[in-house]
């Protein structure tokens, strides 16, 4: 075989080779592994081609940076409302901190237990209990009244029958 043939056909070779692979994505064949906290939340396999694997890591890149996101913007406004309640406080304290400094440690503890006596407690009663509990004693002193009046009307032998200003009248006579 002459030089001038060994060359064409290697020529057509390496052009074949090229034509060969240009006609599949080597990204099919490699194949790589997918972690497993990230088969678990996105269920996924555990071994996909590399050209699945970048396309789930580019969703999961897009998912992870929105979540990030939300919870940035969550914290944002948590820590506002946080310095708010600590910069609330401080000018409170600023503020009375000279009357508690003047007023001693019997002041101090005055204040801080004047403080928990207007803490509700899981022990004090709501409005709505004080309400019912009202109108309970309420109805045994209406009912206590009247079987009392029954009482006295029966002992001094009043007719119960007639109408208040006829037995003011009995009463008096």
């Amino acid at each position: 075989m002459n030089w001038l043939t060994a060359g064409i056909v290697a020529i057509l070779i390496t052009v074949a080779t090229v034509a060969a692979c240009a006609a599949f994505d080597s990204g099919d064949i490699v194949r790589s592994k997918t972690p497993v906290e990230v088969q678990e939340s996105k269920d996924l396999p555990p071994r996909m081609s590399h050209n699945d694997s970048m396309s789930a890591y580019l969703r999961w890149q897009r998912d992870q940076l929105a979540i990030d996101e939300a919870w940035g913007n969550e914290l944002e406004k948590s820590g506002k409302w946080v310095a708010f309640i600590d910069g609330f406080t401080y000018e409170a304290w600023q503020q009375f901190s000279p009357f508690l400094a003047s007023a001693g440690p019997i002041g101090t503890i005055g204040a801080f237990l004047g403080g928990w006596l207007f803490v509700r407690r899981p022990s004090d009663a709501t409005a709505k209990q004080l309400s019912a509990e009202k109108q309970a004693s309420f109805n045994e002193a209406d009912k206590r009244g009247r079987e009392l009046a029954a009482d006295i009307a029966k002992a001094a032998k009043i007719d119960t029958s007639v109408g208040w200003a006829e037995l003011q009248e009995k009463l008096v006579n």
